[in-house]
């Protein structure tokens, strides 16, 4: 009879065990080198996009994403961006991720920091990456409408 039990109580392991079994990853999951719009510079009604690289980190964390971008080279003014460390939610095969900042702003030479907003909406198809990011600058009347940019990227294994 105990006999009976112990092999009961293994099946009921092996069951509960097999049960826990960690859920498949969102495919965004990774590290990443990613290619964007890190800026626009607007000279006589010009708009001019300054490009930026970096490194962007996915984890999962419960039911959420998180990701950490660290951006490639320096700033215009030679400093080094601090990572931007951003949480999300998956939406079936993408991911949007929201991150708040303070964005510096040059007008007619004259510099002030504005609070801003950037949305990242991505994708992934096997090893690429694509998807756009919107950043909005808060309290600010711009002469040029904030259009989403493209964001790409490659798996790095």
């Amino acid at each position: 009879m105990n006999r009976r039990y112990s092999l009961l109580a293994v099946g009921a392991v092996i069951l509960a065990a097999t049960g826990l079994r960690a859920q498949p990853s969102h495919p965004l999951v990774g590290k990443w080198t990613i290619e964007f719009q890190r800026g626009q510079r607007m000279e006589d009604g010009r708009v001019t996009p300054i490009m930026g690289t970096g490194e962007l980190v996915v984890s999962a964390r419960g039911d959420s994403l998180q990701a950490t971008l660290t951006m490639s080279g320096t700033r215009p003014d030679g400093s080094v961006s601090p990572p931007a460390v951003m949480a999300g939610k998956a939406d079936g095969g993408q991911a949007v991720f929201v991150h708040r900042t303070t964005a510096q702003l040059n007008m007619n030479g004259e510099a002030r920091s504005v609070d801003a907003v950037t949305t990242w909406t991505l994708k992934v198809a096997g090893d690429a990456l694509e998807g756009s990011m919107l950043r909005e600058l808060k309290d600010v009347m711009l002469q040029v409408p904030m259009e989403p940019s493209p964001v790409k990227g490659k798996r790095v294994t």
